[in-house]
């Protein structure tokens, strides 16, 4: 989708892409269906805030209910890394959103990226990706929002070496 400059949708365009995925990154896509020239680079990776020196915080008001939700800083007056906020199913452990800001992603006004999770079997998968961005020009910036939607997985066995 395409936004105007008070946030209203200039255009929205769908075109239908089959992704296959190995060892958890991007191995290839097929395009299937829609506006050819609306394919774009998809960048599916899902940072590891737990990896870095990150600042986390838990909510006062957290109850105990199903979710929980950790909030997660940097300095970002110096670090390109994101913020945001991650939450966390309290039975299955497993992550069930993650939303992104970028404060100071080079040639942006303003970036930001939301995963939303689903468990397939044991696999906890990229159901939703949201990306909103806001690009600098040197005029006019250009707003835009892509939405891109996995669905109908299939997950292929897995060689055993050790089996005959």
């Amino acid at each position: 989708k395409e936004l105007s400059r008070g946030g209203r949708i200039k255009s929205a365009d769908t075109s239908v892409h089959c992704y296959h995925f190995s060892s958890g990154k991007l191995d290839s896509s097929v395009y299937l269906a829609g506006d050819k020239s609306l394919t774009v680079d998809v960048d599916f990776t899902v940072p590891d805030i737990f990896d870095s020196s990150y600042t986390t915080s838990f909510f006062p008001n957290d109850t105990g209910a199903g979710d929980l939700s950790i909030g997660f800083d940097t300095d970002s007056t110096s670090d390109l890394r994101p913020t945001g906020i991650l939450t966390i199913n309290r039975t299955t452990y497993t992550l069930q959103r993650l939303h992104l800001s970028y404060p100071r992603k080079p040639g942006y006004k303003r970036f930001s990226r939301s995963f939303h999770f689903v468990q397939r079997d044991s696999l906890v998968l990229i159901d939703t990706l949201i990306e909103s961005a806001v690009i600098e020009r040197l005029l006019v910036d250009e707003d835009y929002r892509l939405e891109i939607i996995l669905s109908d997985y299939t997950i292929a066995p897995t060689a055993n070496p050790t089996s005959p």
